[in-house]
């Protein structure tokens, strides 16, 4: 049964990493969520393997980090209007500036 269950959650965060990628806003939540409880149940195997749950549950925290704070920008870039180069070869995204 852990097949499945590996299964279905690989199928579930390959559906919510292409939501991301397509600035989704219902997948940047449901992303945060899934690295979150993924850090919590990694708490359960720091006796069995210290090193490797430590590493794991360091990046769900920067999973989490780039998320909460890079996720409107992928929504914008999703979102953003597309100006044609000079050559009028391809597009190229306007990148929103940042203050500070």
């Amino acid at each position: 049964s852990w097949r499945w269950i590996h299964l279905a959650l690989g199928a579930l965060l390959m559906s919510t990493g292409l939501g991301i990628l397509a600035g989704q806003q219902f997948a940047l939540v449901i992303g945060i969520i899934l690295a979150a409880f993924h850090a919590v149940a990694q708490m359960a195997f720091l006796s069995a393997y210290p090193v490797w749950a430590t590493v794991v549950i360091a990046l769900d925290i920067m999973v989490i980090y780039a998320l909460a704070t890079h996720g409107a920008y992928l929504r914008e870039m999703s979102s953003a209007d597309y100006r044609t180069t000079p050559q009028g070869i391809g597009t190229v995204p306007e990148r929103p500036r940042r203050a500070g």
